[in-house]
C-alpha cells in the first residue's frame, strides 16, 4: 500500500476491521478506504467499478480453524473473483503460499485451502498471476515467532529430521517483487518467491536460537507421526494453544524453497539478509 500510493498509483483498499485506517492515521500514505467484508460483495462490488488491476492478499492464517480457511481463503478469493469479473477489472494478482504446492497438506488447511483458491483464480476467466511467497519475515510474524518459542526452550524441539529446506524473505522485498511482477504483466503464471538465502528448518532454529541466546543449542528430534497425531487430538479437543497446528507440521516435512524466476532472481543480492530479517522481525 505505501509502496503503491509513493508511485503515484490510486489504491482503494478494503478494510474489514479499521486497520489500515488506524495504520496510515498521521502518514502521508492515503488510499482510498472502503469498508467490507470479502464474503460480502454487496460492501465493496461497487469500488470494483472502473479497477485496472486487483491485489488479492487477504487471507485466514495460524491456527485459525478448517472452517475459517476455506470460507476465507478459498470461497473469499472466489467470490472476489467472480465479482471482479463482473467489473470488468483487466488483472487479478493473488498472493497464494509455498504451502500451496506441497506434496504432503494432510490436516494443513490452510495450504488446503489456497491451493483451492488458487484453482478458483484460474478458472475464473480474469487476466491473472499467482504469487507463491515462502516464509515471510516481519515485525510480528505469525511463523516466526513460533519458531522462536521453539528456538528458546532448553532444548530445541525439533519435529522429523530438521532437513527440510525453507527460504525466508522480507516483507519489503516481498513488496518490490509483487510490484515487480506487477509490472511486467506475466499472464496466466505462477511465481514463486523466496529471499537471498535457502537452510533447513533445523538450521534456521538455531539462526533464531544465536541470535537470541548468543550460542547454538542443543537439540532432539521428534518422530512427526506420533507428534502429528497428539496435536490432531489436542486440536480436536479443542485446545487452541499449540506452538504448531498438526497442518504446520508440513513445513518440518516438506521444502518450502522457491523456484528460481528471471523476474526476480536479480534481486536476491540485494534483499535483507537472514541475521537482519531475524532482527526486525522478532523481539526478545
Amino acid at each position: 500500500m505505501h509502496a503503491l500510493c509513493g508511485r503515484g498509483v490510486r489504491v482503494i483498499v478494503l478494510d474489514r476491521s479499521g486497520k489500515v485506517e488506524r495504520h496510515v492515521a498521521g502518514t502521508d500514505v492515503v488510499p482510498e478506504v472502503v469498508h467490507g467484508d470479502l464474503l460480502q460483495p454487496a460492501t465493496y462490488a461497487s469500488a470494483l467499478e472502473g479497477v485496472d488491476t486487483v491485489m488479492h492478499l487477504a487471507a485466514a492464517t495460524g491456527t485459525a480453524d478448517k472452517e475459517t480457511h476455506f470460507r476465507v481463503n478459498t470461497e473469499g478469493t472466489e467470490i472476489l473473483a467472480e465479482h471482479s469479473h463482473r467489473a470488468g477489472v483487466r488483472r487479478f494478482v493473488f498472493v497464494s503460499s509455498i504451502a500451496a504446492k506441497f506434496d504432503d497438506k494432510t490436516r494443513y488447511f490452510y495450504a488446503q485451502s489456497k491451493e483451492l483458491a488458487e484453482a478458483a483464480v484460474k478458472a475464473s476467466g480474469l487476466q491473472f498471476t499467482i504469487v507463491r511467497p515462502t516464509i515471510i519475515a516481519a515485525p510480528g510474524s505469525g511463523v516466526l515467532s513460533a519458531l522462536q518459542r521453539l528456538a528458546l526452550l532448553p532444548v530445541i524441539p525439533v519435529p522429523g529430521t530438521g532437513k527440510a529446506k525453507v527460504q525466508p524473505i522480507y516483507v519489503d522485498d516481498l513488496v518490490d517483487c509483487i510490484l515487480t511482477i506487477g509490472a511486467a504483466k506475466p499472464e496466466g503464471q505462477t511465481i514463486e518467491v523466496g529471499g537471498p538465502l535457502v537452510l533447513t528448518i533445523e538450521e534456521l532454529l538455531q539462526e533464531i536460537r544465536r541470535l537470541r541466546r548468543g550460542a547454538l543449542g542443543r537439540v532432539v528430534h521428534f518422530p512427526l507421526g506420533p507428534l502429528s497425531a497428539g496435536l490432531a487430538a489436542a486440536e480436536a479437543l479443542g485446545i487452541r494453544r499449540l506452538p504448531v497446528s498438526p497442518g504446520q507440521l508440513a513445513s518440518f516435512r516438506c521444502d518450502g524453497v522457491a523456484d528460481s524466476t528471471g523476474l526476480c532472481e536479480g534481486r536476491r543480492a540485494e534483499m535483507v539478509t537472514l541475521p537482519r530479517m531475524l532482527e526486525l522481525s522478532l523481539t526478545a
